[in-house]
C-alpha cells in the first residue's frame, strides 16, 4: 500500500512537472515571438495636415496608432499648436514652429462662409495661400529637419495635401507612402496614374462618369490647366532654393512624388466611386478608419431610444468652427417642425426658432451615433469620413456640400448610390430643406439602398488596417518600392500622355498624303487633257454634241466652237 501510495503520488508530481514545463515553455514562446515583434519593428515617420483641425488629421492619428500598436517605432512630425485628440501614447511628438500666426488660426465663422461664396479656383488658391506660408514655417526649422534627415526613418508615411511633402519626400531620402484621405485627382504629376478625361471626373469638378459633351470639355480644362493654375510647384521651388540653396537635390520639385513608393488611397470602394484604371504603385483601401462602436453616454443613449419617430444626426464636418445666422436659422426653423429628434453638432449662440427635439452638442461621437438602429437620417456636408461611415451604417443622407471634394461625394451618395437627396447650399430655404428630409424618411427606396451600398462596400477579401499593414511592411521590407511605379510613363511630358505628338505626327502625314494625291491627279488629269487635245487637233474640224457643232483651233491655237 505505502509503495503503491507513493506511486501514485510520484505519478501525480510527475504530471504537474511536465504541466509547469508547458506553461513555461509557452510563456517562452509569446516571449520570443513578442521580442521578434519588437525587433522587427520598423522607424516610421508619419507627417500629416497639422495646420488646422481636420478630419484627415484624426485619421493619421488612428493610423499611427495602429502602427504603434503593431510594434512599429512612430514619430509624428506637427505644429506646435496643434493638440492631439486620440490617445498618441507610445508615439514620439516631434513639433515645429511657425513664426506666422496667421496661417495656424482657424478660419472665423465669417472667413469661412465668405470662402464658401468664392469660386473653387478663388477657395484653391486661397487655401494654398495659407498652406504655403505654413510650408515656408516648417522650411525655417532648419535644424529639426536635418535630425529628421539624419535620423534615417524607414518609412516616411505622409498626407499629399501638405504642400512641403513634395519637397521633403526629396530631402529626407527614405521609402515613401503617400496617403489619400479621399480618393484621387486627375493630377498625374501627384498620383502618377492615367485618368482618361472622357470618363473619370476630376474630384473638384463634382461630375459623375456620364458626363456630357460641356461636363467633358470642364473636366479636360480642369484636369489639364488646374496643373498649371492651381499646382504649387513654381511656389515650392522658390521656397526650397530660399532655405535649401546648397542641398544636393534628386528631382525638381515637380517630380519631387516621382520617389513615392506608394499611394494608400483611403475611403475608396468602386462599388461606390466611378471606376478607373489604376497603376499597381496605387492600393484603394475602404473603411481603413472604421472604428468599433463604442457606447454612448447615458444621456444621448436615453435621447436616441426615447426617440419614438427615429433620430436626426446633422454634422457640417471641422472646418465649419459656427454657422451663418441666417443657414442656422433655415436648419433650425425645419428641425422645430419635425416629428423626429435631431442631435445638432452646433457651436456659438443658439439660433432663433429652435425646437424642444432638437439638441445642441459642440462635438458629438458620430461614427457611435451612426451605428445606432433608431438613427434614420444623416444631414451632412459629405465630407470624406462622414461619407464612409453613412455608407458603412447604411444611414440615408439629405446632402448639402459646401466645397471641395464634398461635391464629388454628395453626388455619388445621391445619384450612384441613390441614398439620399442633394440640396445647394447657396439656394437653401426652408421649403427645400423640409421637402429633402421627409422624401428621404419617407420613401423607402433610399433606406433599402443604403442597406445594398453598405453590404458591398462591407464585403472585402482582407481586412482593410491588414491590408494597409501589409503594404507598409511590404514597402519596408524591400526598402521601397518603385518597381511598382512606371518609370516611362512618369518621364512623359504632358502632351507625350496625351498622345498629342501622335496625332500630330499622324495629321501631318494625312496631310502630306493628301497634298501628294492631290498633284498626282492634277498631274494625271494634265496628260489626260493634253493627249485628248492632240487627238482634237489631229482629227479638227469635229463634230460634237450634235449635227452642226465642230471645234477649230484659232491662231492663238485656243479651242473654240463654230457653227
Amino acid at each position: 500500500m505505502l509503495a503503491t501510495s507513493s506511486g501514485r503520488c510520484s505519478n501525480n508530481t510527475a504530471i504537474q512537472c511536465r504541466r509547469s514545463s508547458l506553461v513555461l515553455y509557452l510563456l517562452a514562446i509569446v516571449v520570443v515571438c513578442l521580442e521578434i515583434r519588437r525587433g522587427d519593428g520598423a522607424r516610421i515617420l508619419v507627417h500629416p495636415l497639422s495646420q488646422f483641425f481636420n478630419s484627415r488629421l484624426l485619421n493619421m492619428e488612428k493610423l499611427s496608432m495602429l502602427l504603434r500598436d503593431r510594434g512599429h517605432e512612430v514619430t509624428m512630425l506637427m505644429g506646435d499648436h496643434y493638440l492631439p485628440r486620440n490617445n498618441l501614447t507610445g508615439i514620439s511628438i516631434v513639433t515645429f514652429k511657425v513664426s506666422s500666426a496667421d496661417c495656424v488660426r482657424g478660419l472665423e465663422v465669417e472667413e469661412v462662409w465668405r470662402m464658401l461664396q468664392l469660386s473653387k479656383l478663388q477657395t484653391f488658391q486661397l487655401m494654398q495661400g495659407r498652406m504655403l506660408t505654413y510650408c515656408e514655417g516648417l522650411l525655417e526649422n532648419r535644424a529639426l529637419l536635418k535630425s529628421l534627415r539624419d535620423a534615417k526613418f524607414d518609412l516616411y508615411l505622409f498626407d499629399w495635401i501638405e504642400a512641403c511633402t513634395k519637397i521633403l519626400v526629396d530631402y529626407f531620402n527614405v521609402p515613401s507612402i503617400m496617403y489619400s484621405n479621399y480618393g484621387l485627382t486627375n493630377s498625374w504629376p501627384v498620383f502618377g496614374t492615367p485618368s482618361p478625361y472622357a470618363f473619370v471626373p476630376d474630384i473638384g469638378t463634382g461630375f459623375s462618369d456620364k458626363m456630357s459633351f460641356k461636363e467633358r470639355l470642364i473636366n479636360t480644362i480642369v484636369s489639364i490647366l488646374g496643373e498649371l493654375i492651381v499646382d504649387p510647384t513654381r511656389h515650392l521651388q522658390v521656397l526650397r532654393d530660399r532655405h535649401f540653396p546648397d542641398f544636393p537635390w534628386g528631382n525638381d520639385v515637380g517630380r519631387g512624388f516621382d520617389r513615392v513608393s506608394l499611394v494608400i488611397s483611403a475611403n475608396t470602394h468602386y462599388g461606390f466611386d466611378y471606376p478607373r484604371p489604376l497603376m499597381p504603385h496605387i492600393i484603394p483601401i475602404s473603411g481603413l478608419v472604421w472604428t468599433p462602436l463604442k457606447p454612448l453616454s447615458s444621456d444621448l443613449q436615453k435621447f436616441v431610444t426615447e426617440a419614438d419617430d427615429g433620430v436626426i444626426v446633422v454634422s457640417f464636418g471641422t472646418l465649419i468652427p459656427k454657422y451663418d445666422p441666417k443657414f442656422a436659422e433655415v436648419l433650425a426653423n425645419v428641425f422645430s417642425r419635425l416629428s423626429q429628434r435631431v442631435l445638432w453638432r452646433y457651436v456659438g449662440e443658439l439660433p432663433p426658432g429652435l425646437g424642444k427635439n432638437v439638441k445642441l452638442l459642440e462635438w458629438l461621437p458620430q461614427n457611435d451615433l451612426l451605428g445606432h438602429p433608431n438613427v434614420k437620417l444623416f444631414v451632412t456636408h459629405c465630407g470624406a469620413s462622414s461619407t464612409w461611415e453613412t455608407l458603412y451604417h447604411a444611414v440615408p443622407v439629405v446632402a448639402i456640400p459646401l466645397w471641395a471634394d464634398q461635391q464629388a461625394h454628395a453626388r455619388k451618395l445621391t445619384e450612384r448610390a441613390e441614398i439620399g437627396v442633394q440640396l445647394d447650399m447657396n439656394t437653401l430655404d426652408e421649403a427645400a430643406l423640409e421637402n429633402a428630409i421627409q422624401e428621404v424618411l419617407n420613401n423607402p427606396k433610399y433606406q433599402t439602398n443604403a442597406k445594398r451600398i453598405s453590404s458591398i462596400v462591407r464585403d472585402q477579401q482582407n481586412d482593410p488596417q491588414e491590408t494597409f499593414l501589409y503594404w507598409v511592411n511590404y514597402v519596408i521590407r524591400h526598402k521601397g518600392s518603385l518597381h511598382l511605379r512606371s518609370q516611362a510613363a512618369a518621364s512623359l511630358s504632358w502632351y507625350q500622355y496625351l498622345l498629342l505628338d501622335i496625332v500630330a505626327f499622324l495629321v501631318l502625314c494625312v496631310t502630306i498624303a493628301l497634298t501628294v494625291l492631290y498633284f498626282l491627279c492634277r498631274l494625271v488629269w494634265t496628260c489626260v487633257c493634253c493627249r485628248l487635245y492632240k487627238s482634237l487637233r489631229r482629227q479638227a474640224p469635229l463634230e460634237i454634241n450634235g449635227p452642226g457643232r465642230h471645234l477649230t483651233e484659232n491662231p492663238n491655237g485656243v479651242c473654240k466652237k463654230i457653227n
